[in-house]
């Protein structure tokens, strides 16, 4: 049987555990062996064994999942373990279209909705009830959170952050290392390392 050993035992990692359990325990090649954590003086965190990263050992039959909120960390997680096998979790009340492409690694929560010819790239987070429109590119390691709402033919680059319900209108485009805050409605192309906030969308900051 093949092993997942999960990143992150902080907020996001209790708010999927149940549904991650869930979703693991159905498909009968894969067990969750593990969490990787920084605290881990409680030894057990749901009955599973918390461990540092030092503890993992490289193996064909070993898969890794990232369950950490942050951007940073999450770079900096897939940078040092690029080598490995990832699962991409795709949980079943999730509607994706079979002219969908996903990368590895990927989180896809309960409710999402991706559509038809989207391109989804490596470990994206989709929260629970986002959704990605028709025809759109997503790159590698960006965040959905609850509620974010992309609409057809839109390009997204790597790193960004969308907060919980914005909005990303149709064909518009948006760089790398950005912050959407939550509610935030983009209505035109931006760039690279920005905060965005408001409806429509303006620079914040750089």
């Amino acid at each position: 049987m093949k092993k997942i050993i999960i990143f992150g035992s902080g907020g996001l990692f209790k708010e999927q555990y149940h549904w991650i359990n869930e979703c693991i325990r159905e498909n009968n090649e894969y067990k969750i062996a593990a969490i990787v954590s920084l605290d881990n003086q409680k030894k057990t965190l749901f009955d599973l064994p918390l461990i540092d990263e030092q503890e993992i050992k490289y193996s064909s039959e070993i898969y890794l999942h990232i369950a950490v909120g942050s951007i940073e960390a999450r770079i900096n997680i897939i940078s040092k373990y690029k080598d490995y096998n990832f699962y991409t979790l795709k949980h079943p009340s999730a509607i994706i279209s079979e002219s969908a492409v996903i990368g590895k690694g990927c989180t896809i929560s309960p409710n999402v909705v991706i559509a038809g010819d989207a391109k989804i790239g490596d470990f994206n987070l989709f929260n629970f009830n986002s959704s990605i429109s028709h025809d759109c590119v997503s790159g590698d390691n960006n965040i959905f959170s609850p509620g974010t709402l992309i609409t057809g033919w839109c390009k997204i680059g790597d790193n960004n952050d969308f907060g919980s319900g914005s909005i990303m209108l149709p064909r518009n485009k948006l760089g790398n290392h950005n912050i959407v805050g939550a509610n935030s409605t983009l209505t035109k192309d931006f760039g690279n390392n920005l905060t965005l906030v408001g409806s429509p969308a303006k620079i914040y900051n750089k």
